[in-house]
């Protein structure tokens, strides 16, 4: 069984890895290509509908460390914070365990946002060496995240608040 440290610390490799590759396709696109034009934002049908530089991922690329940091701190404290959110748990021990649990479910969403980010960067990767190709993002994948995001958000409640032991 995976403890809840080992979680953690596999959770923080993959979020490290994910922005190492999201620097390295930035860095290789605008070193290798002079002023592509790239989009930086989508319509909900998956239509680039708005264009910018390559360096302007760098802003998405700060946003998606922002979010993870404040994602982790943020659930580090969220207990001191918010203490009668924890009033559902009836021990000491639940209340801390739960707190644990909320934290990696924080960085899990966060690493869910961040392997988005890449994959986003590495279809504008795929476009910038084959230049005939479209920007458009496939339904299907949008779909898919927000049914990923969805099914996270389901299995993480469902863990934090199975943490909660019957009363006798």
């Amino acid at each position: 069984m995976i403890t809840i440290k080992t979680a953690s610390i596999v959770l923080h490799v993959l979020f490290s890895l994910s922005i190492l590759f999201q620097l390295g396709a930035v860095l290789t696109i605008s070193s290798t290509f002079d002023d592509l034009t790239v989009p930086i934002h989508f319509s909900i049908d998956g239509t680039a509908d708005s264009f910018g530089t390559i360096q302007d991922y760098l802003l998405l690329i700060g946003i998606n460390i922002l979010v993870y940091a404040l994602s982790v701190i943020g659930a580090t404290f969220v207990r001191k914070t918010n203490p009668q959110q924890f009033d559902f748990f009836h021990t000491e021990a639940e209340k801390q365990k739960a707190a644990v649990k909320i934290k990696i479910f924080a960085q899990v969403l966060a690493v869910h946002f961040s392997i988005f980010v890449t994959w986003l960067i590495a279809g504008v990767l795929r476009h910038a060496w084959n230049p005939g190709s479209d920007y458009n993002l496939d339904t299907i994948h949008i779909l898919v995240f927000i049914g990923l995001t969805a099914l996270i958000l389901f299995l993480g409640f469902l863990w934090i608040f199975k943490t909660r032991q019957p009363t006798a």
